[in-house]
């Protein structure tokens, strides 16, 4: 009985073991054959990454810390769609051989017009795939190398982070800069009096006002606070600093590729910064959607940002208070 017990044991371990090599190494099973070994890119050393499908080919280039497209639009490229994009193009792993039939392509996309090449560079290597369609768990990516004609799998799925057009790859940010670079705000909107601001060195006789007695002008730093321009009010500094945020981050829901816009905005937030000014214009408010229409003063691009957004952005001095 027990010896029986034995072989049965022993058999549900064989199956559980081809299940969890079969599941890991793709639909082809365990493979002990060598496998090429991809040159390593990590994603903090990639440069450029050029991907051509069927009707399109795009580049993205790394312009400092920042990865802009190239071909077929000039436009900054989506942060966190290129974070997710490099980390896992840094980790390109071939863990099985398919077949070594190369008439056997078309069966696993790589001759269809949905098959693709990818190609990267950075660290002085360059790396080329033909990526073709991915296995039945979405596990892994059917891909032939330059000059072998067998077919591989890629760990995960690769189409589904680049089977995107040129436009989805588009930065949805409209200003992404540190508040601290700030120095003075306007906003100018229909029918509400002009709010104007300044961050400003407080006078230490003012701090003192406001201190526990005994403590003397020469004991206390100055610090820098925000007051409406002509007036020695001084504004709440969480409320302005969530007002500056709303500019300095705002990120918007969608682009709006084939609007034009003629009529003039209806309001106007202005930020002096150590660099310079940035303008946007708000446009519309949509009653219906709940959404407004922004773009920068020097650039034709119509952003639409939600409600909440834009009311962030529209303050009085009376909210700042």
């Amino acid at each position: 009985m027990k010896h029986k017990n034995l072989i049965i044991t022993g058999a549900i371990f064989a199956v559980l073991l081809i299940y969890v090599l079969m599941t890991q190494t793709g639909d082809k099973g365990f493979n002990t054959l060598t496998l090429p070994k991809i040159p390593t890119i990590t994603y903090e050393n990639l440069e450029k990454i050029t991907v051509q499908k069927s009707g399109e080919t795009i580049i993205f280039s790394k312009q400092e810390e920042a990865w802009q497209i190239t071909e077929p639009i000039n436009f900054p490229a989506e942060k966190q769609k290129m974070d997710s994009l490099t980390r896992m193009l840094g980790e390109i792993l071939i863990t099985n051989l398919v077949t070594e039939q190369a008439e056997q392509a078309a069966d696993f996309g790589l001759n269809s017009q949905t098959a693709m090449t990818l190609i990267l560079a950075g660290d002085n290597k360059t790396v080329e795939l033909r990526l073709g369609a991915v296995n039945k768990s979405s596990t892994h990516t059917y891909v032939q190398l330059p000059g072998d004609q067998k077919i591989y799998q890629l760990l995960g799925d690769f189409t589904q982070q680049l089977n995107r057009p040129a436009l989805e790859w588009r930065s949805l940010r409209v200003y992404d800069f540190s508040t601290d670079q700030v120095t003075g705000l306007s906003i100018e909107q229909k029918g509400k009096p002009a709010l104007r601001i300044a961050k400003e060195q407080e006078v230490k006789e003012e701090i003192v006002k406001h201190s526990a007695q005994g403590v003397t002008p020469p004991a206390l730093p100055a610090r820098m606070v925000w007051k409406e321009k002509n007036s020695n009010t001084v504004l709440n500094d969480p409320k302005v600093n969530q007002l500056l945020n709303a500019f300095t981050r705002l990120a918007a829901h969608k682009i709006l590729d084939t609007h034009e816009w003629q009529k003039k905005p209806i309001a106007q937030v202005k930020v002096q910064t150590l660099e310079g000014e940035k303008v946007l214009e708000i446009l519309q408010f949509q009653e219906k959607e709940q959404k407004y229409l922004v773009r920068r003063a020097d650039d034709t691009m119509i952003y639409e940002i939600g409600k909440y957004q834009g009311d962030n952005l529209l303050k009085t001095v009376e909210e700042l208070k």
